[in-house]
């Protein structure tokens, strides 16, 4: 079996955050697995070349191929660092650098799997790398509109922290601007910041949101708790003797599995048209829920191949959004990945060496025992 903890170290040393192009990582990826069918689609991002890249591992048969997504891109690393995050550190069972769980370290599981197969796979196995997934996601929508597969069965090798990941909240961004009139604070008084001061404007719009999210985590979900909302940033001013003429907030709404994404702009714009008409509101990112059956053959194939190597298993849903509410529109889809959820996004990210070998053998089995829940039912 290949190495994974040395494709991990090569991986991580290769710069591909968000704000530069992927393609070294690509190309890298694409010697690893060239024995294989491999095609590359450019994606323009302004002036950033990035690129999404399918693999497929031919099998036996074309009618239900397996399916593990990934992206390529990480956050930009930041200067909380100990030593350089494009510099694999190999400390106390662990390996340390950008990337290592989210989510290098399920590519390099994968990578290490399909190079170990001795054998044709019974079904088409493809590997799905998309760029921008820590950007706009556009990458994975651009891959749904070239390529199509049905009766799939997809993994999303996002960390779970050893837990099966059957369901996830949708996502809806929103950015509010409001406008205002801008004069010397010494000429404003009271009745003039309530009407053209926009951060008083904008004061009234959060009071009222904030009402609202009060309510809406009432209803109870079954499956994914409650949705809920955030005012993440505001934005407003230019000086502090000044009125402000102009104030930006910018929101995460999170949706359950009975919500859509029309309904719940809709009902956001209310609220805030009520409180001010002429705001505008724009969408920044949207993401639909996504949910699979837990009692699905295909979440009982991993779940019993997950505890002959990590023990019981555990089943969760995603409060954070992935791009397994893209991809399940191919099939039956689940997120399941080495890493800890914890280290995501984080200064000095790591991942734990056992998890990399660990996962590397179940989605070697995965990918030759198609008939396992049958044989150990």
């Amino acid at each position: 079996m290949t190495d994974v903890v040395n494709v991990l170290k090569d991986l991580i040393s290769i710069d591909s955050n968000c704000n530069i192009s992927n393609k070294d990582l690509v190309n890298y990826i694409k010697d690893k697995l060239s024995m294989f069918e491999v095609t590359e689609f450019l994606l323009k991002k302004g002036d950033l070349d990035l690129y999404n890249l399918i693999i497929k591992v031919r099998g036996l048969s074309n009618e239900s191929p397996l399916v593990f997504v990934g992206h390529t891109d990480t956050v930009p690393g930041d200067l909380g660092w100990p030593s350089s995050f494009l510099q694999a550190r190999e400390d106390n069972g662990r390996i340390y650098g950008l990337g290592a769980s989210d989510m290098k370290g399920g590519i390099a599981s994968l990578i290490s799997a399909v190079l170990s197969l001795k054998e044709r796979p019974k079904n088409d196995l493809y590997i799905i790398l998309s760029a921008d997934e820590e950007g706009s996601g556009k990458g994975a929508r651009d891959i749904i509109k070239k390529f199509s597969l049905k009766n799939a069965r997809v993994v999303v090798m996002e960390p779970t922290t050893r837990k099966i990941v059957y369901a996830q909240k949708g996502c809806l961004d929103l950015k509010v601007s409001i406008g205002g009139k801008s004069i010397h604070s010494s000429y404003a008084n009271a009745e003039y910041n309530e009407s053209n001061n926009a951060i008083n404007k904008a004061l009234r719009v959060c009071n009222a949101l904030t009402d609202y999210s009060r309510v809406i985590e009432q209803k109870q979900d079954s499956l994914m708790e409650h949705p809920h909302l955030t005012i993440s940033m505001i934005k407003g001013g230019t000086a502090q003797n000044s009125t402000a003429g102009n104030c930006d907030i910018t929101l995460s709404r999170r949706m359950t599995m009975d919500e859509t994404i029309k309904e719940t702009y809709e009902e956001i714009k209310d609220i805030i048209d009520k409180e001010c008409t002429e705001a505008e509101v724009s969408v920044i990112f949207e993401g639909e829920p996504f949910h699979t059956d837990k009692n699905s053959s295909f979440i009982k194939d991993i779940a019993k191949i997950s505890r002959d190597f990590l023990g019981p298993t555990e089943f969760n849903f995603k409060k954070s959004w992935t791009e397994a509410a893209i991809f399940s529109k191919w099939g039956e889809t689940v997120i399941f990945g080495p890493g800890d959820e914890s280290e995501c996004h984080k200064s000095n990210e790591s991942i734990a060496i056992d998890d990399l070998i660990k996962f590397t053998q179940i989605y070697k089995k995965l990918i030759e025992d198609e008939d396992y829940s049958l044989k150990n039912a």
